[in-house]
């Protein structure tokens, strides 16, 4: 099972790039919608849904971390600040899906060994 995990954070490493239909594996929740959809919910204040999208990113982060040998996300990220990242790629990005903001978000944190 971990070393499917692991395999599957590899398959992660061409999504700097990705569109919702390149995703090499079946995302759910807030990770199954693009960027524009993001944007799109962000538009009309909704703390629930908020709470959703950073909630899922932390999980995703937290996934990474637990399936990693090398270095992990070692900084603490409040709901805001993962918010303000996704707010940011996703502008930049409309296109591209959930996971491919992560997994750079992931690539640009500060890390260290386990």
């Amino acid at each position: 099972m971990k070393k499917a995990l692991v395999l599957l954070l590899a398959m992660c490493a061409p999504l700097a790039h990705a569109q919702l239909s390149d995703i090499p594996f079946l995302a759910h929740g807030a990770g199954s919608k693009t960027c524009g959809a993001y944007l799109e919910s962000r538009r009309i204040p909704n703390k629930g849904t908020d709470y959703q999208y950073a909630q899922w990113t932390l999980g995703f982060i937290s996934g990474f971390n637990a399936t990693t040998k090398g270095p992990q996300i070692d900084e603490h990220r409040s709901i805001e600040t993962v918010l303000a990242y996704l707010d940011k790629y996703c502008r930049e990005n409309p296109l591209h899906a959930m996971p491919a903001a992560v997994v750079k978000l992931i690539d640009t944190s500060p890390k260290r060994k386990p």
